[in-house]
């Protein structure tokens, strides 16, 4: 842990997964929450945010120095922010605020304050908390990677894409952060449900199968659930909203509107880059389309609307977009065209 991100954490800047590893970190060490509650009394009691990141890290660049130039600076900690010195601008900000009744009390308590936690705490912000490891997991181009955590869930990650780890997992919670596509066979365990970080969602479980696919070429967060129940959320924490998903169900969430829907799906089909193979068991020619568009990143429209209820059974190889049209369209004796990206099926 670092200044810059206590800092981030107190002025509310912290994203979704820097806002868990702090909260983490407090959690690992009992000296670690009362150093963070030193830091936050000085910024409650000020006038304004106590310390930039640039200063903290100033003040404790070395000790004796700091110390030495903290006391010749004759800087309250209301000015900290902005290097002034001036007693009636701060007067000023007192009577504007009203915020301190006795501000040299105050002060002089928070720079006493600062300095004892810098000097008693500064060894646990030099060196990395070990709580706080991380191992990263990252599956380049053409390279699918399969995992085992410390809880015997299993994640099979896509090429592309990355799974961060922290070091630890499962002693108090179950998270991990997503970058792309994978899919998770989730151990089953009541007191620690397992959580999906992603940049824009999560995704939280007991025990289930599952595939996520959050690549940004996507225009939705694509969750397909093979067994087992799943909650899909907005990684917003100001948005409460989110769906339940189970057996055979795609959740799709789309940040930019906040918009969430379910779809029935065969989600074998979400897992084809693992398996190789297209599954269809007299699914309409609809609902089959509607796996493609998300499978190929497509869309698909019908010329005639009856095209829609033709039925088809089939267990393909994954081929290129065109190939499994072709097979398609000669099995149910159909046409199609397709041009910048959208398939029209045709008699």
């Amino acid at each position: 842990m670092n200044w810059n991100q206590i800092h981030k954490y107190l002025a509310d800047e912290c994203s979704r997964e820097e806002h868990h590893q702090f909260e983490r970190w407090l959690e690992a060490d009992e000296q670690n929450q009362q150093f963070y509650q030193s830091i936050k009394r000085i910024w409650e009691v000020s006038p304004q945010p106590v310390l930039t990141a640039d200063q903290l890290k100033y003040l404790i660049k070395d000790d004796d120095e700091a110390w030495e130039q903290f006391k010749a600076s004759n800087i309250s900690s209301a000015h900290l922010n902005t290097g002034s010195a001036n007693p009636d601008k701060y007067n000023s900000i007192r009577q504007r605020k009203k915020i301190l009744q006795r501000p040299v009390l105050y002060t002089a308590a928070a720079i006493i304050l600062l300095v004892t936690a810098i000097f008693i705490f500064k060894p646990y912000m030099d060196e990395p908390a070990t709580q706080m490891a991380q191992q990263e997991y990252e599956a380049g181009p053409g390279e699918h990677i399969s995992l085992q955590l410390n809880d015997s869930t299993r994640v099979t990650l896509n090429e592309n894409s990355k799974l961060v780890v922290n070091k630890d997992f499962s002693r108090k919670n179950r998270e991990v952060f997503l970058t792309g596509e994978a899919f998770f066979e989730v151990t089953r365990d009541k007191r620690h449900p397992f959580t999906v970080n992603m940049e824009k969602a999560c995704v939280k479980v007991l025990g289930t199968e599952f595939n996520i696919n959050s690549n940004n070429e996507s225009e939705a967060i694509q969750v397909a659930v093979l067994k087992g129940k799943v909650s899909l959320e907005s990684a917003d924490v100001n948005k409460q909203s989110g769906i339940i998903l189970t057996k055979n169900k795609l959740g799709l969430y789309d940040p930019l509107s906040g918009e969430f829907k379910i779809e029935n799906t065969n989600a074998t089909n979400f897992i084809n880059w693992m398996t190789g193979r297209l599954v269809f068991k007299n699914n309409s020619l609809l609902k089959v389309s509607r796996q493609l568009e998300h499978l190929y990143d497509i869309k698909i429209e019908f010329a005639n609307s009856k095209l829609k209820q033709r039925r088809l059974s089939a267990n393909l190889e994954k081929q290129d977009l065109k190939a499994v049209l072709n097979i398609i369209a000669k099995t149910l004796d159909v046409d199609y065209s397709m041009e910048n990206g959208l398939v029209t099926w045709q008699r």
